[in-house]
């Protein structure tokens, strides 16, 4: 797959290369449990996405 925003290649290198796997995985996880929490429960999507993005700023 190519990447999209090629302009920013240099900035998305750089932010992945100060992660690393496990940190990868859990903010994978965090967008999954947003995405299946607003598709499977009764959950306000708002809250899903806040709830997300705050797993995601503590990593």
């Amino acid at each position: 797959m190519e990447l999209v925003n090629v302009e920013l290649r240099s900035e998305l290198e750089a932010y992945a290369a100060g992660s690393t796997p496990e940190i990868t995985l859990a903010r994978m996880d965090a967008i999954n449990k947003a995405r299946v929490r607003i598709t499977t429960t009764n959950v306000a999507p708002l809250l899903a996405v806040e709830s997300m993005a705050s797993s995601l700023i503590q990593q």
